[in-house]
């Protein structure tokens, strides 16, 4: 499934590179999560330090059915490359803890005897 992707430089020229490297994360990330309905991705350099070296902040806003993931990440600008992969594997590490406790949401109570061994333990009655 094409999800829409926008990215948005601020502060900052466009970079066709910075650009196919965002669009090759996505591909990744679409692999292993092929539900993601929309993904937003911000690339800003902070205007508030008067320092030469500013540091470039990405956050990155990602959606799954029930699921919204927001990560941001803040590195030299000299290394964009490297905030942009760290971004999208912290983006990765998110959807997939969330997709886990999904799961376990779901899963059915125990019945019979487990449940009332466990039930047991958990509150010391019989």
């Amino acid at each position: 499934m094409k999800m829409p992707l926008r990215i948005e430089f601020r502060h900052m020229p466009s970079s066709p590179a910075l650009r196919a490297l965002i669009q090759q994360q996505l591909r990744r990330l679409e692999r292993r999560f092929d539900d993601l309905t929309r993904c937003d991705v911000v690339l800003d350099i902070e205007q508030r330090r008067t320092q030469s070296a500013k540091p470039l902040c990405v956050s990155i806003r990602a959606t799954r059915p029930n699921i919204e993931a927001d990560v941001h990440s803040v590195g030299a600008q000299e290394y964009a490359y490297e905030s942009v992969r760290r971004a999208f594997d912290a983006l990765r590490r998110q959807l997939g803890d969330a997709r886990g406790a999904l799961r376990r949401a779901s899963r059915t109570p125990r019945r019979g005897m487990a449940a009332r061994q466990r039930n047991t333990i958990l509150t010391g009655t019989t």
